[in-house]
């Protein structure tokens, strides 16, 4: 059985037969504000902490319980207050302060 001769194909085109440039429709289009802004890796890992924080708050408020879960903003007011009172800043990890400390007893000098 033939095929309809509107169905066989032709093979390929040949070089010299250009393709008119209304089949390709829109080739280049300005991007949408939206896409500009998904395309700034910066913006995009802001909106998930955002969607986090969101979260967070959210289930926090609904627990009720600021003693098991605190929101975020008391979590956030928390840490800025102990960053600016100096109590943090004194925590910090002992591998990050200096070996030699006139304030220690020598019994207790750690080794670097």
């Amino acid at each position: 059985m033939n095929p309809s001769p509107a169905v066989r194909s032709r093979g390929p085109r040949s070089a010299a037969e250009p393709i008119p440039s209304a089949a390709f429709g829109i080739v280049e289009a300005p991007l949408s504000w939206g896409e500009r802004v998904a395309n700034v890796g910066a913006a995009r890992k802001l909106v998930i902490l955002l969607v986090l924080a969101a979260i967070w708050e959210a289930y926090a408020r609904w627990l009720n319980n600021p003693l098991l879960f605190p929101t975020f903003g008391a979590t956030v007011e928390a840490f800025a207050q102990g960053v600016a009172s100096g109590e943090l800043p004194a925590r910090r990890s002992p591998r990050s302060r200096s070996c030699s400390s006139a304030t220690e007893p020598a019994s207790r000098a750690r080794r670097c």
